[in-house]
């Protein structure tokens, strides 16, 4: 889903809500730091965050716009799989 689709999907403040949240921001720092997370994440989506590349490969990446659409899709998967999963630690409901 791209990300117009999903702020028509999700209109107004529930698209972005989850931005305002300190516990989103500690699911996606723990998610960063989990073992094997990046580098699964890249395996199944296709993705290149965690793989060492030639720096001109990198550089072909930032110009086309695909590092930052990698990492809006972990940021997505994220939210979709572990911040709206995991119940929130004020209020103990994901």
């Amino acid at each position: 889903m791209s990300d117009s689709e999903f702020q028509k999907k999700s209109r107004g403040w529930f698209a972005i809500g989850h931005y305002y949240d300190p516990w989103f921001w500690v699911c996606l720092r723990e998610s960063v730091m989990t073992p094997g997370m990046l580098e699964n994440f890249d395996r199944l989506y296709g993705a290149s965050l965690a793989t060492n590349r030639a720096p001109i490969e990198r550089m072909i990446d930032e110009a086309t716009g695909k590092a930052a659409d990698d990492m809006r899709a972990f940021v997505r998967f994220v939210k979709d799989f572990v911040y709206d999963l995991t119940p929130h630690p004020r209020t103990g409901v994901s």
